[in-house]
């Protein structure tokens, strides 16, 4: 027997509002019927307040492309400006007689559960790729043992934003596409994703990350930079070595097979940070969540002149292959998790712990942080100041 049979209708939308998170949701959905048929006799107030209140769909960023998401699946997602987009939002009244579909609310439902179950393998099998990279490398400036721990610590809210972000704009390129078969307007937001989207190259390259990690759990993703070539130049080259007009990766279907979601265990977000001293040293807080971190800035220094064909000082080849950082999710790392480990300088020494600060006292404030070389094997070194020589020894070997 359903036991939500017992309760009034208005207790089980309680039980449901104060269950939090879109996974677990859908999962008393699945186990009873009672409460499917409550969330489905009045779906948009619930929905509403769930991707209100969420941690993560709260921001007006991922809200207005779940309205896009909810018209692309009506066939109304045509706009015929760039300011018509960015007015849509939860709260509009096509929006919400849409949500008001019983179809569309479950469809709106599962595709939230869904990145929120792919965000957690993601960060899942990022970190632990992580983990092993660091906690084996010697760089004789970080224990591997403080290493391997610091980069095994819990998730920060800005890292589960940016892998739910990057899925949220993959679901929604892909219901474009998918809906509507055919190219759009020339000057449309399929053609001009990216720049409907205001998402700039470091942006974009956090999509390209995630994108290629789904690839290397078996997803179809067809080439975004020249559809008619292999994957292998797009999986392996950074996003800001792309043409300006690329536009993000397309990939079919986001449904992960059942063999994979049996292999993780699934969490809600914690809730975003204030705007605080330390949540603003270490860009941490919801203000910077779309601010480029700090070690993406850095191998896009060290890595751009050969990007670009260009001459001047030269890099290891291996820093020109993003592939093996990708797989280590150190663009979608927040900064402190990749001071903390020995690959970003610190932006404010006060902000150390002790442990911290009595592993790195011998090496000096300025010239120990970046390591990485402990990544790939570094070569074609050529003469430069210490600090840098440590920061690409430490970024090379990573990748190993």
């Amino acid at each position: 027997m359903d036991p939500f049979l017992r309760f009034p209708a208005e207790i089980t939308q309680e039980i449901i509002r104060n269950t939090g998170d879109f996974a677990s949701v859908e999962n008393l959905i699945r186990a009873s019927p009672q409460v499917k048929a409550v969330f489905l006799a009045d779906p948009y107030p619930l929905l509403h307040y769930l991707l209100s209140s969420h941690p993560v769909t709260f921001t007006s960023e991922i809200r207005r492309l779940v309205s896009s998401i909810v018209l692309a699946r009506s066939l109304q997602a045509c706009y015929t400006s760039v300011d018509e987009y960015k007015k849509l939002d939860l709260g509009t009244p096509e929006i919400r007689e849409q949500i008001c579909n019983p179809d569309t609310a479950a469809h709106v439902l599962h595709t939230a559960a869904r990145i929120q179950r792919l965000s957690c393998i993601c960060l899942t099998r990022f970190r632990a790729n992580l983990v092993a990279a660091v906690g084996s490398q010697d760089t004789g400036d970080v224990p591997n043992a403080i290493r391997g721990r610091n980069a095994g610590r819990p998730f920060a809210w800005i890292e589960e934003y940016r892998i739910q972000w990057a899925l949220w704009h993959l679901q929604h390129y892909a219901d474009l596409q998918n809906v509507h078969n055919t190219p759009m307007e020339p000057d449309g937001i399929v053609q001009h994703y990216r720049d409907w989207n205001n998402i700039d190259l470091f942006m974009a390259e956090q999509i390209w990350a995630v994108a290629s990690e789904l690839v290397g759990m078996g997803f179809d993703c067809s080439n975004p930079v020249a559809p008619n070539e292999a994957q292998s130049n797009w999986l392996s080259d950074a996003a800001w070595g792309f043409p300006g007009h690329s536009s993000i990766p397309f990939i079919r279907s986001l449904e992960p097979p059942a063999e994979i979601e049996r292999q993780f265990r699934f969490w809600s977000p914690p809730a975003a940070p204030a705007k605080a001293y330390k949540t603003e040293t270490w860009l941490s807080h919801a203000r910077s969540k779309l601010l480029a971190p700090g070690q993406m800035r850095f191998f896009r220094s060290e890595s751009r002149d050969k990007l670009a064909g260009g001459g001047g000082r030269l890099y290891s080849r291996t820093m020109m292959d993003v592939a093996p950082y990708r797989r280590l999710g150190v663009f979608l790392w927040d900064d402190w998790r990749m001071f903390s480990v020995g690959l970003l300088s610190d932006p404010c020494l006060e902000e150390l712990t002790t442990t911290l600060l009595s592993a790195f006292e011998s090496v000096g404030s300025c010239e120990r942080i970046y390591s990485w070389e402990d990544i790939t094997p570094w070569e074609e070194m050529r003469e430069k100041s210490l600090s840098d020589h440590t920061v690409s020894r430490a970024w090379l070997k990573l990748a190993c």
